[in-house]
Order: structure tokens, then sequence, then C-alpha cells
């Protein structure tokens, strides 16, 4: 299970196992998480989104269609399934789910909750005491659960 850190933990935990690395490659790893940390937030981060950034519902059906059985479906669906599956590989945080009613994005489990408001119109991000949210590294105090999709 991987969750996002600071760059400070970042550097202390990959900095353990220097001797494993060149000092090229740790500088790379490090650049790479440091942009990784200032990329601006997208709600694709969040929940499964279309190129336009509006949520998608997860097909019925989808389920069947990632276990390779496609026999009996429409073309609709498959294509349905495979938009789906798309912005599903672009989703980074595990646990979020968008609500269209009160336009938030929450995690819960393990006894935590945390919100994250979204403003539709604006394409902005806020906590609940209201701070803008700009880009992944204001989300790091959230100690989040990265998805298989986080690659650097």
């Amino acid at each position: 299970m991987k969750k996002l850190i600071s760059m400070t933990d970042y550097v202390f935990l990959n900095n353990r196992n220097k001797s494993m690395y060149s000092s090229n490659l740790m500088n790379t790893k490090f650049n790479n998480y440091a942009k990784f940390l200032t990329q601006p937030l997208k709600l694709e981060m969040f929940v499964p989104c279309d190129d336009d950034e509006n949520v998608l519902e997860e097909p019925i059906g989808y389920e069947i269609f990632k276990e390779g059985i496609k026999e009996g479906g429409t073309v609709v669906w498959a294509v349905q399934c495979k938009e789906y599956q798309k912005a599903k590989d672009r989703v980074l945080f595990k646990g979020f789910e968008y609500s269209v009613d009160c336009g938030f994005i929450h995690l819960d489990g393990d006894n935590e909750y945390q919100q994250i408001l979204y403003d539709t119109k604006n394409k902005q991000f806020f906590n609940h005491w209201d701070k803008e949210l700009k880009t992944i590294q204001d989300l790091v105090h959230l100690d989040l659960e990265l998805t298989e999709n986080y690659k650097i």
C-alpha cells in the first residue's frame, strides 16, 4: 500500500537505501516526486471523469466487462465500459466518492472522514475549513492512500 507523503519523508525514506541507487537515479526520483506533488488538483484524480471532467458512473455490468465476458453486451455498453476504465486509470487517490447533491468528494474508512469540497463552477477544491487546496502537496496531511495508477 502506497501513501501520499511529504517531500521530506520521500527523500528520507529513499536516502536510507542510497547505496542501491546512483546519484543520477536518486535525483531523477526526487525530481519526479517533486513534480508529482506540485501538480494542480483535478477532479479526475479522485473519481472517474471523462475528458471534460464530467463525473462518470460505473456502467451496469462493468465487473463482468472487466472479467473479459463481453457476450450479450451491446456496442454502446462496451464503449461505455472502456471509457469508464480509461477514467478509472486516471484516479490517483483511493476511497473517494463524488456527491452531485452536495458538490463534495470524501473519504470514509477506519473511523476517518475526510471531506474535500469541490466548486464545480470554478473547478476549485477546498477542505472543510474553507482553505483552498491547489496542488497534491496540499493533501499530504490527509494521509491518503494512492491507487496502483500512481507511478513515479
